[in-house]
């Protein structure tokens, strides 16, 4: 048998090598080598430690881990404060893009920086969206008791609200409400959370609460879905939702144009109630695996059961279906961004105190 000279083969070792490299690139990322084995995820959430926030996020690092190949470990760090602003700024500042470090953010602090809030050091275009968990809807409602029962009876006299403070989402769909249907909701603001508010109705302080999603309020007050505690008189969405049927949306009340593609920019973020965020720069390889395990998580059936226990409804949106819905709000006209700017102004002036 006849050999090659050693020289020859010495010669032709940079090219196999290359060839073996660009081979490499070219598998797919289940047959490349495995990243996440014996890796931590770090899993920041943008809300305190025991808000429904707080109690889904830990639901779902419980599951996620098993389905993200190599089975790493996922680690909670709570973040709260500035609607989730300090927990995304962290992320894409400061956090490391390899896939090792995620977020748990809530649907209101994605628009921040199209509002102009100079606090949000992020941009939602570079992120990379892994998926939500939940769509929500945010509800007006009130005691059984009172004498508000539907959206008009909330057109002739004040309905006292509560809020925690003036950047809250309750305190803004309030401002929003009456701002496009001409209701007399007065947030009274300064309570530390859901739980607090809903003791404050029931105390008789208030007339009831607006902008609280029904996962929130569930969580707090499980009993006022009984169809006997409280009154809806309206979700502030688009449409009706499968949830509450009978109850009038804020879409189709709003019939005029301008006001319309003004709440279409203030409430199409239902979808991203509970979303889970990667910061730029991340490999695609990777975010596709942390997509590809999310939307796995939230088809397993022991994290279903759980969830149902825990009193969320699992309604899931892919990375890509996420990311898909920030360009097009981002895509906005410019005007009906204005007009939500100068409802939030209003929101952001209002003082607490439970006078009539």
């Amino acid at each position: 048998m006849a050999h090659r000279p050693a020289y020859r083969l010495l010669a032709q070792l940079p090219a196999l090598a290359a060839l073996t490299a660009m081979t490499t690139l070219a598998l797919p990322a289940r047959a490349q080598p495995n990243f996440y084995a014996n890796k931590q995820i770090s899993v920041i959430i943008s809300h305190a430690a025991g808000s429904p926030y707080d109690s889904f996020a830990r639901l779902v690092i419980r599951y996620y881990g098993k389905h993200i190949p190599g089975n790493p470990t996922l680690v909670p760090q709570n973040m709260p404060g500035a609607v989730g602003m300090i927990a995304l700024n962290t992320l894409y500042n400061r956090a490391p893009r390899d896939g090792t470090t995620i977020a748990q953010a809530g649907k209101s602090v994605v628009l921040e920086p199209l509002f102009g809030n100079e606090l949000a050091r992020f941009d939602p275009l570079k992120l990379n969206w892994i998926g939500s968990g939940q769509a929500d809807v945010s509800l007006c409602f009130s005691r059984l008791d009172s004498p508000i029962k539907t959206i008009e009876d909330a057109r002739r006299q004040q309905v006292l609200v509560g809020g925690t403070g003036p950047t809250g989402d309750s305190n803004f769909i309030s401002h929003l409400v009456n701002q496009l249907l001409g209701t007399k909701l007065k947030p009274i603001l300064g309570y530390p959370d859901t739980p607090n508010v809903a003791l404050a109705m029931e105390r008789g302080e208030l007339d009831g609460g607006c902008g609280y999603t029904s996962t929130t309020l569930r969580a707090a007050r499980p009993q006022w879905f009984d169809g006997k505690s409280i009154n809806i008189f309206l979700q502030a969405s688009l449409k009706r939702t499968t949830g509450f049927p009978d109850i009038p949306s804020l879409g189709e009340l709003v019939t005029d144009k301008k006001d319309r593609e003004a709440l279409e920019v203030a409430i199409s973020t239902d979808p991203l109630v509970r979303t889970f965020v990667a910061p730029p720069g991340v490999p695609a390889e990777r975010v596709e695996t942390l997509r590809s395990a999310f939307m796995a998580t939230m088809k397993d059936a022991d994290f279903i059961a759980d969830a149902t226990k825990a009193q969320f409804d699992i309604t899931a949106t892919s990375g890509a279906a996420v990311k898909a819905l920030v360009e097009k709000l981002y895509a906005s006209p410019q005007d009906a961004v204005q007009r939500i700017i100068e409802i939030r102004k209003i929101a952001s002036n209002t003082s607490p105190g439970p006078t009539r």
